[in-house]
């Protein structure tokens, strides 16, 4: 807060606290000080959670491989449209697993845009390398 005070290009903050409540209690002081600064999430499965709360959305991993699906669930909500809201939590809560298949995420990032037809190859700069066969299996079922 003192920062945005100082700074007028410092326009919003992404919480990486993994906890709704700590968001929750954020946008509440940061709104009432400077209500037009953003306060976004940093973990998928909180999108709906962070707007309900007056937040500004998230900035988180699977957007890059699931734009779609983010924006309308983001179009959903601001035409408060609860059962797609629904059914989007739903999937994310499912996506979520994909954050385990593999430790670096980098990796799996780039190995779903490969499966969903993305001409790369999923190898991301050193000291990380390819998913073995069985991780992209477990990607396969999961998407």
């Amino acid at each position: 807060m003192k920062l945005a005070g100082e700074f007028p290009n410092i326009v919003g903050i992404k919480d990486m606290v993994d906890g709704m409540s700590h968001t929750r209690e954020l946008i509440g002081i940061v709104k009432r000080e400077i209500p037009d600064f953003a306060v976004f999430s940093g973990f998928d499965e909180y999108l709906i959670p962070n707007l309900l709360s007056g937040g500004n959305g998230l900035i988180a991993g699977l957007i890059n491989v699931f734009p779609k699906l983010f924006t309308d669930a983001y179009k959903a909500f601001t035409r408060g449209d609860f059962q797609e809201i629904n059914k989007f939590q739903k999937k994310v809560n499912r996506l979520m697993s994909i954050y385990s298949v593999a430790p670096y995420f980098i990796t799996t990032i780039k190995t779903i845009k490969a499966l969903q037809g993305l001409d790369i190859v999923p190898m991301p700069k050193k000291p990380y390398g390819l998913l073995d066969n069985e991780s992209i299996e477990k990607l396969k079922k999961i998407i």
